[in-house]
């Protein structure tokens, strides 16, 4: 069975995210993609971070119409700072011994190295760069360098290029403009009503 590990704050989650998750099951074969929200991000510790369970309810209402994603809750279960080299084990646990594929997007792959323990990373399961058109300027002698052999190891591929981002629709919803379409309804309905993101 091959898994892909989709790891993110999903603050909000939004189309690109679902687009590109799709888009990575088909052309690399998952059986599915399983979203990874971050309970306490260590790379996101300078702005206030939308409480875990409420960012893991809009997965569920965001994915519920796709029988091939699901979510996990493992990261948010966890107290400090979560690390990927920490979760690898426990969702290919959860997951019966799968070949896990880890989707990363350009800017968490340009960084890779600064994790903790990339090579393990590297090692325990495949790591996937999600990669748009026209956008391939990774450093890979400055990843080599500390993690030796990482750019014979990982894998990118193409996805559709979809210009928005969380940040985006936090801003959009402090100043009271319109979200549809490009967040699922459902999350839409449940950032009204909890009151998200009004004073980004």
């Amino acid at each position: 069975m091959k898994v892909g590990i989709f790891g993110g704050t999903f603050d909000p989650i939004h189309i690109g995210h679902l687009v590109v998750a799709e888009e990575a099951r088909y052309k690399l074969g998952l059986d599915k993609v399983v979203f990874l929200p971050a309970g306490l991000p260590w790379f996101k510790n300078d702005r206030l971070i939308t409480d875990g369970r409420k960012r893991l309810e809009m997965i569920k209402l965001g994915i519920k119409d796709n029988p091939n994603f699901e979510v996990s809750d493992i990261e948010l279960n966890r107290d400090g700072p979560t690390y990927s080299v920490e979760s690898i084990p426990a969702l290919r646990e959860q997951h019966g011994g799968a070949e896990l594929y880890f989707l990363l997007g350009m800017d968490a792959l340009k960084d890779i190295y600064k994790w903790e323990q990339p090579g393990r990373i590297i090692e325990m399961c495949r790591v996937v760069g999600l990669t748009r058109p026209g956008h391939m300027d990774i450093d890979w002698a400055e990843i080599d360098s500390s993690i030796p052999g990482a750019s014979q190891k990982i894998q990118t591929i193409e996805v559709s290029r979809i210009e928005v981002s969380s940040s985006d629709i936090r801003m959009m919803v402090a100043n009271d403009m319109s979200i549809r379409f490009l967040v699922p309804d459902a999350v839409i309905s449940y950032i009204a009503k909890h009151g998200l993101y009004m004073h980004s």
